[in-house]
């Protein structure tokens, strides 16, 4: 069984942060302080990693064969018509989901993280690649 990891969104400080604890209310601790689900986003790990061996995260940018993928989690219809519910890749300049992220799905495709949509929301508009 994989490790369940978080990391959270700091919305007062705008910063990264990875939780000491994470409480099933949402709320979470990290470095002495307590967080309201309030004053976060909290954010969880694929389970997978990028071609350099970084951990992806759900608000991860990626990019693939030069194309920018947000990761996103949640109920979607595949291209065959079924409808899922995970961890799936979100062509936001096309608007078109390419697909479920899955072990198999990393193996074919090398996917590299190259940034996320709070410290990078820049990526979503196709500003910088």
């Amino acid at each position: 069984m994989r490790e369940i990891k978080f990391r959270a969104w700091d919305k007062k400080f705008k910063k990264m942060i990875i939780p000491d604890a994470v409480w099933k209310s949402g709320d979470i601790s990290y470095d002495t302080r307590f967080y309201s689900k309030d004053d976060i986003i909290l954010i969880q790990c694929t389970g997978l990693k990028d071609k350099n061996g970084e951990e992806i995260y759900e608000g991860d940018i990626v990019e693939r064969y030069g194309v920018l993928y947000q990761v996103k989690f949640g109920q979607f219809v595949d291209v065959k018509g079924y409808c899922q519910c995970g961890f799936y890749l979100y062509d936001f300049e096309e608007d078109i989901i390419l697909g479920n992220l899955g072990y198999s799905f990393i193996e074919d495709n090398p996917l590299k993280v190259i940034g996320n949509i709070f410290e990078n929301p820049e990526l979503l508009k196709g500003e910088e690649r």
